[in-house]
């Protein structure tokens, strides 16, 4: 399998940006279809970071539907990490329409949940980022985040304690201080 290796990746991430017609809606289906396992792969991950950057907007939107299906498990696993981040930072969404779909299954995890992901050295990464990019001058008036944000603080301070010291919790409050929530 051509996504299994890091040479064959970047192959196919080439096909992907320079398919036409019917070849691309056929690449597009599988893209979609296949989402959550390529973003777990050790050199799949980067072929879906390359969509979410280069994919049509509307492949975009499809991708990060079904990735949204599993973000709790994604944003803690070694790759797929990157490619939640990925829906955060490197899509073509100039109104930010990935951003907000993020933040809104995020707001659908439990209270558990949330602090798990704050807990976990790759979730608390995709939390502090996400937070970050929602306080930034083009996001900050739509107050994206800051029911999340608050949840976060909620969450951590009743389901993690003393656990609020270790270095990945204290990444996600810094980011939630910065929102300048009262």
């Amino acid at each position: 399998d051509k996504l299994e290796s890091e040479l064959g990746s970047r192959c196919l991430a080439v096909c992907f940006r320079n398919a036409r017609a019917d070849h691309l809606k056929d690449f597009e289906k599988a893209v979609c279809e296949g989402a959550i396992a390529m973003a777990m792969g050790q050199y799949s991950n980067y072929f879906m970071q390359g969509v979410l950057e280069h994919g049509d907007i509307g492949v975009q939107y499809a991708v990060v539907d079904q990735l949204m299906t599993e973000v709790a498990s994604l944003c803690c696993h070694r790759y797929g990490h990157y490619v939640v981040q990925s829906c955060i930072l490197k899509s073509g969404d100039y109104r930010g329409e990935l951003l907000r779909r993020l933040i809104q299954e995020l707001e659908r995890l439990g209270d558990t949940q949330l602090a798990g992901l704050v807990k976990n050295r790759f979730g608390s990464r995709v939390l502090s980022r996400l937070l970050d990019t929602a306080e930034t001058p083009r996001f900050r008036s739509e107050r994206w985040g800051w029911e999340l944000a608050q949840r976060i603080r909620r969450a951590s301070a009743a389901h993690l304690g003393p656990d609020l010291e270790k270095t990945n919790a204290k990444r996600v409050m810094k980011s939630v201080d910065r929102m300048g929530l009262s």
